[in-house]
């Protein structure tokens, strides 16, 4: 059964989405210039995706940098400015089990990443975007909707920073850039 697929033009697009904290997941999507045919449908192969992590140690540096290269990486023309992503911080108290007692943990080192990235985003006048809570983008960007994209990392647990700088990439250019296809259409085919 042949897909209903849209003819509307997808732009370039160049989207570097993060998931702050003690460990940082970081995904980026790029279709660049050179990959789009007007006579032809965007397949999920002609965008070329990198994710990676840092942590738990200190990684302050390792974000902005990331954000400078990628940023330097466009000059080229072929590839657009990176728009930036990221999971919004919302301050909430973990309860941790410590012998017979409950201590209070405050996570607080996602501001503290989340900062670094507005700051590079500032200084190199990229748009930045922090809509998308956790568990939004968790539920509506399932594993099995990352597997059927064939960009589920694995082994899952281990990878989990990555997967979930992924949603937020995923819900980004469904959401706000408004790309169904190639994503979408993948989720159809099973």
């Amino acid at each position: 059964m042949p897909l209903n697929l849209p003819s509307r033009t997808i732009e370039p697009f160049n989207v570097l989405a993060f998931d702050p904290g003690g460990t940082t997941g970081w995904a980026q999507a790029i279709l660049p210039a050179h990959m789009i045919v007007t006579t032809e449908l965007v397949r999920l192969d002609d965008i070329e995706l990198r994710t990676g992590e840092w942590g738990p140690e200190p990684h302050h540096r390792w974000v902005y940098n990331l954000i400078g290269d990628m940023y330097h990486e466009a000059d080229d023309g072929n590839v657009p400015i990176i728009e930036v992503v990221s999971e919004p911080f919302h301050y909430r108290q973990n309860v941790v089990e410590e012998g017979q007692h409950f201590r209070g943990k405050v996570e607080l080192i996602s501001a503290e990443y989340i900062g670094v990235m507005r700051l590079a985003c500032a200084q190199l006048g990229l748009t930045y975007y922090d809509r998308f809570t956790p568990g939004e983008a968790k539920t509506y960007v399932t594993n099995k909707k990352l597997s059927l994209l064939g960009w589920l990392q694995e082994p899952q647990y281990p990878m989990r920073h990555q997967n979930d700088a992924l949603r937020q990439l995923v819900k980004y250019l469904i959401a706000k850039k408004k790309i169904q296809h190639p994503i979408t259409s993948a989720w159809r085919v099973q």
